[in-house]
């Protein structure tokens, strides 16, 4: 994959992912300036991902006629409006304006960065580049720890929002957008690829969802729950760089072992990621200091490590509607996104911060254990026996070796 192709799609995922986080990082200086409790930080981040989770299952469609091109154009011009919105709010109301509007270019990331790896050649790097381009989220989180740490801090919060306005809108008009790739969709599979049942993408769509909802916590509360625990800002802000480094490796490695293994045991490592991400939770719910910030970077790591996963296996379960189904999988993480940081926020507020997280990582359970079920049933079908590693990347065994 060309360099240049790759970096657009990563800031463009960076500047889209951003602003949720930002307000997230950010909320103790926009409490004091402007009054925004904790569930007002959550009704506001859920609304985000309300509106990406509305608009993404036509996003997709609209993405694939304008091309990938005119979409991360779109997505970088929608973005920068939306964060220059988030850095004149006057108050809490505009706060939450702003991350609706944020909702737009969140919902055509994807399907325009999914379009652009339609267009690799296939093979097992394609998994690598998977999880190369999904490190683009937890990017996005080091930039909020590092605007916490420095930008915020001697200039205030509202800086930080302009700052990555500015990027988004030169990333519209000075960084190179690859030129749509509808005419590249050829090199995809040409071959009939087995799919799984229906009741496994239902259960796929379900682990996604609830692997989102826990995921989505920790950029939105870890920093003010560490904040409220007694840390002073730098060293929150040095932790979630730390975190979003462990969240950026583990989804590349994750993404890379995924393109040598079979599609069902693709799921179950989905399953066994977010399972692992329950010791980060658990850690969160009990201890405070330093300490804390340790199981915030295992949460990160392991607890939202697999969207590069997902990604592989959606793609593997239809290869033939890509943009269909990206559209139904990203509506179920963004309804995840939506439903996770309002509920949190309401927890925090009525029951304390140790209460929430242990309900996250009981959410993370259940995820789990509706992966480990979609892969038993996607493994369980006499199709997939046999099946090559390569039908993940959306390649095609020599026929000579297939049954």
């Amino acid at each position: 994959m060309p360099s240049r192709q790759l970096a657009v799609v990563l800031v463009a995922l960076s500047t889209a992912a951003a602003p949720p986080f930002l307000v997230g990082a950010l909320a103790a200086g926009i409490d004091r300036d402007l009054g925004m409790s904790a569930s007002a930080v959550g009704f506001a981040v859920g609304l985000c991902y309300l509106v990406a989770a509305a608009v993404c299952t036509v996003a997709g469609p609209w993405v694939d006629r304008i091309g990938a091109a005119a979409a991360l154009r779109v997505t970088f011009v929608a973005s920068s409006v939306a964060l220059a919105v988030l850095a004149a709010a006057p108050g809490p109301g505009v706060i939450t304006v702003g991350l609706l509007l944020q909702g737009f270019p969140v919902a055509l990331s994807q399907p325009a960065a999914n379009l652009v790896l339609s267009a690799l050649p296939p093979g097992r790097r394609r998994g690598l580049y998977f999880g190369i381009v999904q490190a683009a989220i937890p990017a996005s989180i080091l930039v909020s720890g590092l605007m916490l740490g420095t930008v915020a801090g001697s200039w205030g919060w509202r800086t930080a929002f302009v700052l990555v306005a500015v990027l988004a809108a030169l990333g519209a008009f000075v960084v190179r957008v690859p030129e749509p790739v509808a005419a590249a969709t050829a090199s995809g599979p040409t071959g009939p690829v087995t799919e799984p049942s229906r009741a496994c993408l239902v259960l796929l769509g379900l682990g996604g969802l609830l692997g989102s909802a826990t995921a989505t916590v920790l950029p939105a509360f870890a920093a003010s729950a560490a904040l409220d625990g007694g840390l002073d800002p730098g060293t929150v802000g040095t932790g979630i760089v730390v975190a979003g480094l462990a969240c950026v490796g583990c989804r590349v490695t994750a993404s890379w072992l995924a393109g040598h293994v079979t599609p069902p045991r693709a799921v179950a490592g989905l399953g066994l990621l977010l399972a692992s991400g329950v010791l980060g939770y658990a850690g969160l719910a009990v201890v405070d200091g330093p300490a804390f910030l340790v199981f915030v970077a295992i949460g990160y790591g392991l607890g939202w490590g697999w969207p590069g996963v997902f990604n592989l296996a959606v793609t593997a379960a239809r290869p033939r509607s890509v943009g269909a189904m990206t559209g139904r999988s990203q509506a179920a993480l963004f309804a995840g996104g939506m439903l996770g940081p309002t509920a949190f926020g309401i927890a925090v507020d009525r029951a304390g911060y140790p209460a929430a997280w242990a309900g996250v990582g009981v959410l993370a359970l259940l995820g789990a254990a509706c992966f480990a079920l979609a892969a038993l049933l996607w493994r369980s079908q006499a199709a997939w026996g046999g099946a090559p590693a390569s039908e993940l990347n959306g390649t095609q065994a020599p026929s000579a070796a297939r049954p």
